[in-house]
């Protein structure tokens, strides 16, 4: 029996102008410390209580009041149970470019079923996250570009790209946001390891097990770069217990499907 771990259109205007153009120049097993802020996107999913708070998931900017992450991060959470903080590197230290968000809605895909995991791969497992007051863009903090397409073809472009604070089995330091350069694998390849009723065309696979997303990527982006621009292509969704089993790609949401869903539900 195999075993599953949760990998816990808009008009975007940022002051330079543009989306999807990131710095210079991430847990993710394998992975490599990404330049700071090179990512301008990311942003950290936290859990709040009386004690502090604590990294859970990742999260992608789409617009200035908007996030784009996985249903199972939110999922029995509350407004006030969490926030998300925009421009960090590293997630230990306080720097002067990270802003702590407020939410003001949580909006889960109404088909989403947390308990679909083992026996249909999840699917609909996307939220949106909306601030109280809207994140300031600048050289730290900017939006990805949303698929211009529901059929965004993404075999094949070795641009791709994930990052996240997520667990690293010791191959670097978990509290800096890591990334990988990674491919993207067929469907129906996917579906040939995973098994048929796993994976549909909501979801996109990547890499071959050995390196790619973990616990704590959860909602992260997989972006790639498209004419020039980084478009939002997946969120970390799902992947084999322990993240290191090799023959099996991890699973992730397919934004392209759903652009419709977020033009709706993003007002």
């Amino acid at each position: 029996m195999l075993a599953f771990a949760l990998l816990s259109v808009l008009a975007v205007q940022g002051v330079f102008g543009s989306c999807g153009q990131r710095g210079s120049s991430t847990r993710i097993v394998g992975g490599r410390e990404a330049d700071p802020h090179n990512w301008p996107w990311q942003a950290s999913l936290r859990s709040t209580s009386w004690f502090g708070s604590s990294h859970i998931c990742g999260a992608t900017i789409i617009s200035e009041r908007y996030l784009v992450t996985a249903s199972h991060c939110v999922d029995g959470s509350s407004t006030r149970s969490l926030t998300i903080v925009v421009g960090d590197h590293h997630k230990g230290n306080t720097q002067a470019s990270e802003v702590t968000h407020t939410l003001a809605r949580i909006v889960m895909h109404e088909l989403y079923d947390g308990n679909s995991l083992s026996t249909e791969g999840l699917p609909y497992d996307i939220a949106l996250l909306e601030v109280q007051s809207p994140m300031e863009f600048n050289e730290y903090v900017q939006p990805a570009c949303l698929p211009g397409s529901e059929n965004l073809d993404l075999v094949g472009n070795d641009d791709c790209w994930i990052t996240g604070w997520g667990l690293t089995k010791g191959s670097q330091d978990e509290n800096v946001l890591q990334e990988l350069n990674i491919e993207v694998r067929t469907n129906s390849d996917c579906a040939n390891i995973w098994g048929q009723e796993m994976i549909h065309d909501s979801h996109v696979c990547l890499g071959h097990g050995q390196t790619g997303a973990c616990n704590g990527d959860s909602g992260g982006p997989l972006v790639c770069r498209v004419n020039g621009r980084f478009v939002l292509a997946g969120a970390t969704s799902w992947g084999r217990s322990g993240c290191q089993t090799a023959g099996y790609p991890s699973v992730y949401t397919r934004v392209s499907k759903y652009i419709d869903w977020i033009a709706d539900n993003a007002n």
